[in-house]
Formats: C-alpha cells, sequence, structure tokens
C-alpha cells in the first residue's frame, strides 16, 4: 500500500536520446576507451537536458531517458543536443532523439508507463541527427515549434494495435531565414512574472528575476520560520516561459492550483520533486495549508505583459 501511495500520475513530455553506431564504436575503439567516450557524451546530453529544465531519469545503455514538464523544452533540449553533438576526443558522436507526451507514472524517481515505451520506439525509428515525435507531442508544442515540425509518416509501432502519425522536428540551417507570423512572433516576445505574497511582502520573478528560496533560513528570499519547513526548503525557477517549483525538503510542499475560470483548488504534494505552476494558487511549505497560520502561506499569480 505505501508503494502505491508514493505513486505519482501525471502529463509529461518523455525524452528518450541513444547514441548512433555504438556497437561499432566499441569494435573500433575497445571496450575501455568506448566506455570513456560515451561517458564523455552522456554527460552532454544530461546538460542539454538540465539547461531545458528537464529530468534526467537514468541512463539506459548508450542513451537517456528525460521528462519535461513543459513539451516546448522537450523540444528545445533535442535541438541542443544535435547542435552540441560533435567529436568527443577525436570521435563523432551523433543523437536520434524520440519524444512521446503522455501520462507517466513517477515512483521513486523512476517512470513508467505507454509513454516511456513509446519514446523508446520513436527513438528507434529516428536517423542520426533526427527527432522524431508523436502525434501527441506534436500536438502539444507551441505556435513557437510548429513552423519546424513536419509529418512524415504514418506507422506500426511495436505495442500499438493502429498506425500512427510520426513527426519530424526539422533543424534550421544557421545561415536560413525563418520567417515566423505576427501571432507566433507575439507569443515569443510575451512577458510574463510570478508574482507572490507572503506576511504582507510582496516578491516578483521574471526574466530579469528568474529565481527566488523558499525556507527558514534566514538567508532565503522567503523566509518562514516553522519547525515543519527546511533551511532551504524549495526554489522557484523561470525559464523559457515557465516558472518551475522544486521541492528540496523533507516534509514536501503543498500546491493549491486554480484556473481563473475555476475556483476550485488542486492539491499537489511534491517532496524533492518540481511541478511547473499555473495562473494562480497556494503554496503551503511543510504541511496541508489548513495546518499553517494564514502568514506561512504563499499566494501566488503569473502574469503576462
Amino acid at each position: 500500500m505505501s508503494e502505491i501511495l508514493s505513486e505519482k500520475t501525471m502529463p509529461a513530455a518523455v525524452l528518450f536520446a541513444d547514441l548512433v553506431g555504438s556497437t561499432g564504436l566499441y569494435d573500433v575503439k575497445g571496450d575501455k576507451a568506448a566506455r570513456q567516450l560515451v561517458g564523455l557524451y552522456l554527460a552532454n546530453l544530461k546538460q542539454q537536458i538540465q539547461q531545458n529544465s528537464g529530468i534526467t531519469v537514468k541512463s539506459l545503455g548508450d542513451g537517456i531517458l528525460a521528462y519535461f514538464l513543459n513539451m516546448d523544452d522537450a523540444v528545445q533540449a533535442a535541438l541542443d543536443i544535435h547542435q552540441s553533438d560533435s567529436s568527443f576526443n577525436g570521435q563523432t558522436m551523433l543523437s536520434h532523439v524520440g519524444i512521446h507526451y503522455g501520462e507517466i507514472i513517477l515512483r521513486k524517481g523512476d517512470i513508467f508507463g505507454d509513454a516511456v515505451n513509446l519514446a523508446a520506439r520513436l527513438s528507434d525509428l529516428a536517423k542520426a541527427e533526427q527527432t522524431i515525435l508523436s502525434e501527441q507531442a506534436a500536438q502539444s508544442t507551441s505556435d513557437i515549434f510548429q513552423e519546424q515540425l513536419r509529418n512524415i509518416d504514418k506507422t506500426i509501432i511495436k505495442g500499438k494495435k493502429e498506425a500512427i502519425n510520426i513527426y519530424e522536428v526539422v533543424i534550421q540551417d544557421d545561415d536560413q531565414t525563418v520567417m515566423f507570423s505576427p501571432d507566433i512572433l507575439k507569443k515569443m516576445t510575451l512577458e510574463k512574472s510570478l508574482n507572490l505574497t507572503c506576511q504582507d511582502k510582496h516578491y516578483s520573478l521574471s526574466q530579469t528575476s528568474p529565481a527566488l528560496t523558499i525556507g527558514r533560513d534566514k538567508e532565503c528570499d522567503i523566509s518562514i520560520s516553522s519547525p515543519m519547513i527546511s533551511r532551504h526548503h524549495a526554489k522557484i525557477n523561470y525559464h523559457k516561459g515557465v516558472f518551475t517549483y522544486i521541492d528540496q525538503s523533507t516534509n514536501g510542499s503543498y500546491l493549491y492550483s486554480r484556473k481563473t475560470e475555476n475556483a476550485i483548488f488542486v492539491e499537489s504534494f511534491l517532496r524533492r520533486e518540481q511541478q511547473q505552476l499555473t495562473e494562480s494558487g497556494i503554496i503551503s511549505v511543510g504541511s496541508q495549508k489548513e495546518k499553517n497560520t494564514a502568514d506561512q502561506l504563499i499566494h501566488f499569480s503569473i502574469a503576462v505583459k
């Protein structure tokens, strides 16, 4: 029962990136040298994933399994992976990437479900320096990247009864001029701010001030005194239009999110996990909001300029 309670189901973009031609690499370089090269390659993948707000779950052979709360971040990570693929100690190493958007089961730092299996299958279909998306992933991508998606096939995937549409992310050449519509340009240039209130004090996150810390320590941006709150309990980061709450505590955090058209709060519990903040709500650190006093609650809202 405790294992079931520790599970969490949520939507996410699942990315699987794998090294092209790894078998030949081991044949040519030998096991020791090949392992060193693969280690450098995997470290680069992890860096690109982290820089785009992704979470690396684990290495699988010569590849990486990761997930993202925002679909655009997953696409950008794939583009950055291909851009950074190059020579490692004189050896050219290239990637093929698959991305699917769907429900995942998060359990003890690992992820499970059909979305994981499908992302791996899509990676197998991709050629060197190619990223393949499922239809769900393509539909979840914002207008900013829609110009770079191309429907390339309808194919049978192992484990699926019916053929599915697959899409390729077209990599633009450095010297190619990309034309965006006025609506897309407007979305690309929209400025967002996260406004927070706690203990009658006001805080704001934006592109110019992209990080905020929460905890019992007086050095934290929002300092809240309570034995249930860790010294460095959580942080909020802003990256590419997304505000992400990252819990790093012992007792966890409760997020109460609501959309403007619905006054009902949706509760989420995070312990050493992260979640995208949307529209408005309440953050209660260490305990549920009913157990905390009013001055221990953090009210937030997102504004678009």
